[in-house]
């Protein structure tokens, strides 16, 4: 889900909540979290932690740490510099990483 698309969803939400008479509308409320770097920051050690303790297959941890290993942030045409945290953002499995990393409440961002 991209970010356009969890906007338009609270929209809909809101627009639901605020229809009909002013003394029969829901209240909504709308708490957000924004954790800075959330994405980029995630240590590799703490989603391999969570993928076994989570009784993950070796071969697939294997193949996710693959996944990750020797990727490169491009910033700009001529500089690229190697990443070594982190999960791809836009990605499927980017999020499940995150959840997985940090679920854990002995588990702290670095």
């Amino acid at each position: 889900m991209s970010t356009t698309d969890a906007v338009e969803d609270v929209l809909r939400v809101v627009e639901r909540a605020n229809r009909g008479p002013a003394k029969d509308r829901h209240l909504c409320v709308l708490i957000s979290l924004d954790v800075k770097n959330a994405f980029n920051s995630a240590p590799w050690n703490l989603i391999d932690e969570a993928l076994r303790r989570s009784a993950a297959p070796e071969y697939l941890i294997r193949a996710l740490r693959s996944y990750m290993h020797a990727r490169n942030l491009a910033v700009d045409e001529d500089l690229c510099m190697p990443v070594s945290c982190g999960v791809p953002q836009g990605s499927v499995l980017g999020p499940t990483f995150f959840t997985m990393a940090f679920s854990d409440s002995r588990c702290e961002m670095a």
